[in-house]
């Protein structure tokens, strides 16, 4: 229930029944019950926008499976920790990411590992190096259609072009937005059409193409 309120966006709701999950699992003494609800309390905050809390529940997530030794989830939230703290103190994010790097080799979390390079991608942008950023999302692009991992595919694509609408390559920008749309399509991914939609219209924007630029406005708010 939490992760589908989660996931469709009732993100204090999701919360609240994250907090009940905790609450339950450690009266049952369930370690992996726990560690889940701090981390997807995170991933609602996180979503919501409200990184400050995210942040405090990534590290007790972090705390909790340090000390249970629940190395997937350690990967996990080693990087949504980054992720969250990546605007206001990139060099931090930097570090959290190599530590999460090394507990996801170290258990072969192969699609973890995708968000690694994900994560290269966002910090590369938020030191202004958008050449770099373009080669650590195409990279992520590689690693996701090589283990069909589409929305991470998708994702991956709309982020190369965002990279070149950054700067101020228009055409390129629609070519791949358009391009993670119509995988996002095929495999019937909501959030990543809506998403790769909202790519479109800013693109078209930008080229002056504003009556196809409004269409695909209107479409991502569908």
């Amino acid at each position: 229930l939490a992760l589908c309120l989660s996931r469709s966006g009732r993100y204090r709701q999701s919360v609240d029944s994250f907090r009940k999950l905790r609450a339950f699992s450690k009266r049952v003494g369930n370690n992996w019950g726990i560690g889940q609800s701090y981390h997807n309390c995170g991933v609602a905050h996180f979503e919501n926008r409200e990184f400050p809390k995210a942040e405090a529940c990534f590290r007790k997530s972090i705390d909790h499976t340090r000390s249970t030794g629940d190395e997937f989830l350690l990967g996990r939230s080693l990087y949504q920790l980054a992720m969250a703290v990546l605007e206001e103190r990139p060099n931090e994010a930097a570090t959290l990411l190599s530590e999460s790097e090394r507990v996801k080799r170290k258990i072969g979390d192969e699609s973890g590992l995708i968000g690694i390079l994900h994560g290269q991608g966002r910090l590369a942008v938020e030191r202004g190096d958008f050449r770099q950023a373009i080669q650590w999302f195409a990279r992520a692009e590689d690693a996701a259609r090589r283990i069909s991992y589409f929305e991470a595919q998708s994702l991956a694509t709309f982020n190369i072009g965002r990279t070149h609408l950054d700067l101020l390559e228009y055409d390129l920008a629609l070519e791949h937005f358009r391009k993670a749309r119509r995988l996002a399509e095929s495999e019937e991914l909501d959030n990543a059409i809506r998403t790769a939609v909202g790519g479109e219209a800013l693109a078209l924007e930008r080229l002056g193409r504003n009556r196809l630029a409004e269409k695909a406005f209107w479409r991502s708010y569908e």
